[in-house]
């Protein structure tokens, strides 16, 4: 039992370990205040509402107004074309389609909002949700990638006047408190087995093989 005890405490140090090397640049540990929760709503409402300075600007050009329907179109279309751009070697795990994949990231998105005074739900929303981003393969180290992404995505569709400096701290305290919950959780799937991420490695490097075969 001793013997036991002893490795659950090393298991639990090392995923707290990792996890403090592997929090990005901007993580914080400052909940989310009043305030906070208040200017994210009020910024993503814009966004849901088909309200954002910059969508609104963009329907005035014909060709904008006729790819985007939606503000909700706008701001997941920049959000995945601009994650596969710092991070192309994600694209393969996207084959639902953009459609179906925005929906899905706007769904945790407000569900997340939602969810401001209610602890244990959101604690259990966000464990499912890293269950099924781990058996899909992702990487600890890219949920930090996605956090950028979503703070770039944000700023792009609501512009300066919106985006304020007291709003991107808003909106990066949101993001990580999902963070605090999901990246502990994705690094102790990791260390523990990690049989989808290193199936998904596997395959990129089979790809990549192949590609560099039809090249020569």
């Amino acid at each position: 039992m001793g013997g036991a005890s002893s490795t659950n405490v090393q298991s639990k140090r090392s995923v707290q370990d990792v996890c403090g090397v592997m929090m990005p640049v901007y993580y914080t540990t400052s909940p989310v205040t009043e305030i906070d929760h208040k200017r994210a709503n009020e910024t993503w409402d814009l966004i849901l509402d088909d309200k954002s300075p910059l969508y609104l600007e963009g329907q005035k050009d014909p060709a904008f107004a006729a790819e985007y329907g939606s503000c909700i179109m706008f701001f997941y279309d920049t959000f995945y074309k601009r994650l596969f751009d710092v991070h192309p070697m994600c694209k393969p795990m996207f084959k639902s389609g953009m459609k179906a994949q925005g929906k899905a990231l706007v769904k945790i998105v407000t569900l997340s909002l939602s969810m401001f005074n209610e602890d244990e739900k959101f604690d259990a929303v966000l464990n499912k949700l890293a269950t099924v981003h781990n058996e899909r393969g992702v990487k600890a180290v890219e949920y930090g990638i996605m956090g950028e992404t979503l703070i770039w995505a944000l700023s792009k569709c609501l512009g300066p006047t919106c985006f304020t400096p007291a709003v991107v701290t808003a909106w990066i305290r949101v993001f990580c408190r999902m963070l605090k919950v999901m990246l502990p959780l994705a690094v102790a799937y990791e260390l523990d087995h990690g049989e989808a991420q290193q199936k998904r490695i596997s395959e990129m490097q089979a790809e990549m093989e192949k590609n560099s075969a039809k090249e020569e």
